[in-house]
């Protein structure tokens, strides 16, 4: 059977080209193949058309060949300087929450949006954020509080994805759906790379929308004035849950009007546990000798001096670092004196007791270290009468004495 007749019912006629490559294979191989023989030959009639290898090789190019903006849309948002407590949520973990929130195709801004985040815990369990963003001339400060650190933490992603797209954050992630086409074949892929090419064009014009919303942001920090709807679970109105119960230990020292019948200083430590707004207070104190004179005999008198212990309570109320409300209190201790000037001097002590009212006053420094102020009053229960023999009364109590004290609280 000849090959001619073979290839020409199955294809097309050969060019001249063939003909000449097909004469020196005969001419090399002597007989003319058979039919099956030919088979080797057709592959190369069957390669794929020029033009589908030209598809191929710019899929393969095309990511090489991306601008370079186009490139860094997978960079960070956010340069992210976070402090936090070891039990908080990490920085890459806020960092993830943002891309979560904003999806893979909305804006970024053409550099990291430099942002300080820094969360604390008071004494009463509340948490708190201090956050810091990029303002006109100046950083904007915003604080968010908050019933847990995580909260605290989705709390700071929602506000900085706010800052970055407010629409791509309140349409949600899922409302984004297949932004890049990856619901299509890998087909489709491989047949269209200019749409692959179409993508990063987008994400080149994406920058300059970032570049209008961090602008936005300096005119309102979190965007709120555009958009002021915020996702329910990122709480950023104070915690109204009771925090849990603590105590501290302060130590005092103040001054007393009259209760040792002129101004004296006083000294004390004081033990409290506080439960809620509501603190429960015990304490001793001491006031060291005050000399009594008789107005008549300026050389004959008495040295005067009062221990005491107290317990009382207060209902305190917070702003901030401020802490401030009402105290009422209950004394019981011993009134001393020993008489001099005198040939027999003699001693005596009798039983102190008053009702003390004061204002508290209180700054904390820290979640664990405060400063607090104390003015009020004291009014003795019992009044007794100091005298010395063929003298007469050399002191008692006042009425009432103003007191006020300053001092040093540590919380446990």
């Amino acid at each position: 059977m000849e090959v001619s007749p073979v290839i020409t019912s199955a294809h097309r006629p050969p060019d001249d080209r063939r003909e000449r490559v097909a004469a020196g294979v005969a001419a090399r191989a002597g007989p003319a193949p058979t039919l099956v023989e030919c088979a080797a030959l057709m592959p190369r009639d069957a390669r794929p058309p020029r033009a589908a290898a030209v598809v191929i090789a710019a899929s393969l190019v095309a990511p090489l060949l991306l601008p370079a903006s186009a490139r860094a849309s997978s960079s960070e948002r956010i340069d992210l300087r976070w402090t936090a407590p070891a039990e908080c949520p990490t920085a890459d973990t806020v960092r993830a929450e943002v891309d979560r929130l904003l999806g893979p195709s909305s804006a970024r801004p053409p550099a990291p949006i430099p942002v300080t985040a820094e969360v604390t815990r008071d004494d009463q369990g509340a948490w708190r954020v201090h956050l810091e963003t990029p303002g006109e001339g100046a950083p904007r400060v915003r604080e968010v509080h908050g019933a847990t650190c995580s909260a605290i933490a989705d709390a700071t992603a929602t506000i900085l994805a706010l800052m970055i797209d407010p629409a791509a954050t309140l349409a949600g992630p899922s409302a984004k759906g297949s932004a890049v086409g990856a619901d299509r074949s890998p087909v489709d892929g491989a047949r269209s790379p200019v749409g692959a090419d179409r993508s990063p064009v987008e994400a080149d014009r994406s920058p300059v929308e970032a570049d209008r919303s961090p602008v936005g942001a300096d005119r309102s920090p979190v965007g709120a004035d555009r958009s002021p709807v915020v996702p329910d679970r990122s709480p950023v109105v104070p915690d109204r849950s009771p925090p849990p119960p603590s105590f501290r230990v302060a130590a005092w020292a103040g001054l007393d009007t009259a209760s040792l019948s002129r101004l004296s200083v006083g000294f004390g430590l004081q033990g409290a546990f506080v439960l809620g707004a509501q603190r429960f207070e015990v304490g001793v104190a001491f006031r060291p000798v005050r000399a009594v004179t008789v107005a008549a005999r300026p050389t004959t008198g008495g040295d005067v001096d009062l221990l005491t212990g107290a317990a009382g309570t207060c209902r305190s109320w917070r702003w901030a670092a401020l802490e401030f409300g009402p105290c009422l209190g209950f004394e019981l201790g011993r009134l001393h004196a020993a008489g001099f000037g005198v040939t027999s001097p003699g001693e005596g002590s009798s039983l102190w007791a008053a009702v003390e009212g004061e204002g508290l006053l209180g700054y904390r420094i820290t979640s664990r270290i405060g400063l607090g102020l104390r003015l009020g009053a004291v009014v003795p229960l019992l009044r007794p009468r100091f005298v010395l023999a063929n003298v007469g009364p050399v002191y008692q109590p006042p009425g009432a004495a103003a007191r006020g004290a300053v001092g040093v609280e540590v919380a446990f």
